[in-house]
């Protein structure tokens, strides 16, 4: 079951985005699906289609 969880990076405003499950307190990165606008828009900085 996927998690809902809104990210705010720095200078940005806050986004939706879906994880599998919370990280490990020592990853530096995280993996983020379904990103979003909180109105649910696309976000112009995010390409279509990108992958990790």
């Amino acid at each position: 079951m996927a998690l809902s969880v809104i990210v705010h990076l720095v200078g940005e405003e806050p986004i939706l985005a879906n994880m599998d499950a919370l990280p490990d307190p020592h990853r530096t990165t995280l993996l983020l699906r379904n990103i979003r606008k909180r109105d649910g828009k696309a976000l112009a900085y995010v390409t279509e289609g990108a992958r990790p």
